[in-house]
């Protein structure tokens, strides 16, 4: 059985090694002469691949282009309508920040939300506190996380 497996696994070795061989990539000779072609066909545009932006001329100024968005704003055509970009002007908020807590806390009593801790305290970080103490918080979590897994 072993053999068979083996005499098999060489067989699609050797099929896969000869396709490969098979698949031979272009040389950087024949990818710039298919370039070329492309660019005799028109199927690419030539364009430098560096632009240079040191001496451009802009043909508006600052304050005229922020008169011309001020223009637009008040016709409604500033682009704030579409999809790319939202207004928070408007947005109200509809309870307060007390109200929120309050509700989470009663969520949190009833069960319906269960209680993980999101926040984590970065006054004491790793490198504030000693090998044995890291060691020990470790060993802590691990027999926490060991009995909650177990216990379920």
């Amino acid at each position: 059985m072993n053999t068979k497996l083996a005499s098999i696994a060489l067989a699609i070795i050797a099929t896969s090694a000869s396709a490969y061989a098979a698949d031979q990539d272009n040389t950087r000779a024949q990818v710039r002469a298919e370039l070329e072609q492309a660019y005799a066909r028109g199927e690419l545009n030539r364009q430098p691949e560096f632009v240079e932006h040191l001496h451009v001329v802009a043909s508006k100024t600052r304050t005229a282009v922020r008169a011309e968005l001020d223009k637009a704003v008040v016709q409604g055509q500033s682009g704030t309508q579409s999809a790319e970009f939202t207004e928070y002007a408007g947005a109200t908020a509809g309870k307060t920040r007390a109200e929120v807590q309050a509700e989470l806390e009663q969520a949190y009593a009833r069960g319906e939300v269960g209680q993980q801790e999101e926040f984590v305290e970065h006054v004491r970080i790793a490198g504030s506190k000693s090998r044995d103490e890291v060691r020990d918080e470790a060993i802590r979590a691990a027999k926490a996380r060991l009995t909650s897994t177990s216990g379920s």
